[in-house]
């Protein structure tokens, strides 16, 4: 057990380095392409990579058992809703607004799920972990939050919510699926609906050629499929607590490759509140761990 749950733990916080790179992936892509077009063109490439991968491992596809459908079904839609109010989040708040009401909105969520869903025990320990990392988000991103309309506050917390039930979701889903299975599905509605607002507001793909913006798609493409697969297994390794208070790591490693790839500095705020967000990843982890070696 204690084996599992230390697998589970690194699997997380090497999750979060890999998606700490999304915002050096995102100003490469945005050269040349809109938000719904990278959006469906990354998922076209994720799925078509998916799909090749089950064929080369000789992966069988499982006829998705009928007690799995309401889970899959709301993991994917909850993964498209996240895509769409994060963009419209973006486009509307500052990004540190939008990103401080996206982890702050994943962590109580996963928190939410964990005590509702899977009946896992909320003990102090676990409060004063989300505290911690509730205000080290705010120390790193608080300055930043400035805006009037509350919709799109409101808005970015449920992007953030759905965010945190699709981290969760998978812990609830049969795990007679491969992991690739459930990636093709989730790439696959992520494709068709950006697709979709794609041809709306006439959103077209760039020339292919060697570019960084071509260069950002793929190197996206195959960091979330990675993240992805790995988010799935660690999630079912360790409690959604646990789990929902390590991927706000991933505001920290991006800030850390903010400042090593474009020389952005590091304030004080930021050093704090990240120091803030790994002792709240901290705590119920050593706990956890001290209590089994005992």
């Amino acid at each position: 057990m204690k084996n599992k749950h230390l697998k589970g733990i690194g699997l997380l916080f090497f999750t979060a380095t890999l998606y700490g790179l999304y915002g050096i992936y995102a100003r490469l892509i945005a050269l040349e392409f809109n938000v719904f077009t990278q959006n469906w063109v990354r998922n076209f490439f994720v799925l078509l990579l998916a799909i090749v991968l089950i064929f080369l491992l000789k992966q069988k596809w499982k006829k998705i058992a009928k007690r799995d459908v309401p889970w899959i079904v709301g993991w994917v839609l909850c993964d498209i809703f996240f895509v769409i109010s994060l963009f419209i989040s973006f486009n509307t708040l500052s990004i540190g607004t939008a990103l401080f009401l996206l982890y702050a909105g994943s962590t109580i969520a996963g928190y939410a799920a964990g005590t509702l869903l899977l009946k896992e025990k909320l003990t102090k320990i676990k409060i004063a972990a989300i505290l911690f990392s509730v205000i080290g988000l705010l120390f790193i991103y608080g300055g930043q939050i400035h805006s009037t309309k509350i919709f799109f506050l409101i808005l970015g917390f449920f992007a953030g919510i759905a965010g945190g039930l699709w981290f969760v979701f998978p812990k609830l889903i049969s795990e007679e699926y491969p992991k690739l299975q459930l990636i093709v599905l989730d790439a696959g509605g992520i494709l068709l609906v950006n697709l979709f607002l794609a041809g709306i507001y006439n959103q077209s793909v760039p020339p292919i050629a060697i570019s960084l913006a071509w260069l950002g798609i793929l190197l996206y493409g195959i960091t979330q499929l990675v993240g992805d697969l790995l988010v799935i297994r660690g999630f079912r390794l360790v409690e959604a607590h646990i789990g929902s208070l390590i991927l706000p790591l991933e505001a920290v490693f991006g800030a850390l490759f903010a400042f090593l790839f474009f020389k952005e500095m590091l304030p004080l705020t930021t050093l704090f509140g990240g120091l803030l967000i790994i002792l709240g990843a901290l705590l119920p982890n050593l706990q956890k761990i001290f209590k089994t070696s005992k």
